[in-house]
């Protein structure tokens, strides 16, 4: 019965850690869009676009 209920847990354990990671990524995913309407993300672009005129890009 015991190992029945360790097993019931971990199982809800990682149900519950799947949604949690969901929803971080979400609220994540939702700030970045925020910001980047907000114009907070603007300077990034502007970096990249200097980066890449002056030839210090590299590739991935």
């Amino acid at each position: 019965m015991i190992g029945v209920l360790n097993c019931v847990c971990e199982s809800r354990l990682s149900s519950e850690r799947q949604w949690f990671s969901e929803k971080d990524w979400e609220q994540w995913d939702k700030q970045i869009e925020e910001e980047a309407k907000s114009g907070k993300l603007d300077f990034l672009i502007k970096e990249a676009v200097e980066e890449k005129s002056q030839g210090r890009l590299k590739e991935l």
